[in-house]
């Protein structure tokens, strides 16, 4: 067409060139040697096809990090709380275990059916949450397997789980602790915290 000449034809022509030779063995290895060149251009060709993709999914992740960074801080500052409302719960049993040691309050055994009760409660919820979150991880697993997602929905998949997880974990302990308060304040006979 335009007059010009691709590497592997130049390098074959080349090869023929200073084989100028008719016998078998010689067309053979002319043979081979297109052979070569042909897979060697296929090679070349996928490997280009193959950095691309990469190429593009490195950058729709790069394009992701700064919500995931987001994110990540709402989780450590939804951990913060958690580990806030332990404490407050850790407080809670401890008030709760000094007005039992002072004889005032419930028996033993109502104290812990009431503690069963709460922790069944909490496990159910915590079971709801994490019955969601197992949902959103198949539609994204569907997704992938559709077709890449697109970021939106990785990132719609990613947020449902942390918060998931942060609300979850959040709900368990205000239950706890509010049975705690409500059983240290049965127990010294005063009214239950608001």
């Amino acid at each position: 067409g335009d007059g010009s000449v691709g590497t592997d034809e130049f390098i074959f022509g080349i090869f023929k060139l200073k084989t100028i030779s008719k016998s078998m063995d010689m067309l053979s290895i002319d043979y081979q040697q297109e052979k070569a060149l042909q897979r060697l251009s296929e090679l070349h060709s996928t490997l280009r096809l193959s950095i691309a993709g990469i190429q593009s999914r490195l950058a729709a992740f790069a394009g992701l990090l700064p919500d995931m960074e987001k994110n990540i801080s709402s989780v450590t500052a939804g951990i913060d709380e958690v580990q806030k409302l332990e404490e407050d719960l850790m407080i809670a049993h401890r008030s709760r275990q000094e007005a039992s040691k002072e004889g005032a309050g419930m028996s033993k055994e109502s104290m812990s059916n009431t503690l069963n009760i709460e922790t069944l409660r909490s496990n159910y919820v915590l079971n709801g949450r994490l019955t969601s979150m197992e949902e959103d991880y198949a539609r994204l697993q569907e997704a992938e397997e559709r077709g890449r997602p697109t970021p939106m929905e990785q990132q719609q998949a990613i947020n449902s789980i942390a918060d998931g997880i942060v609300q979850s974990i959040k709900r368990a302990l205000e239950e706890e602790l509010s049975a705690v308060r409500t059983d240290a304040g049965t127990a010294s006979g005063s009214p239950p915290p608001g």
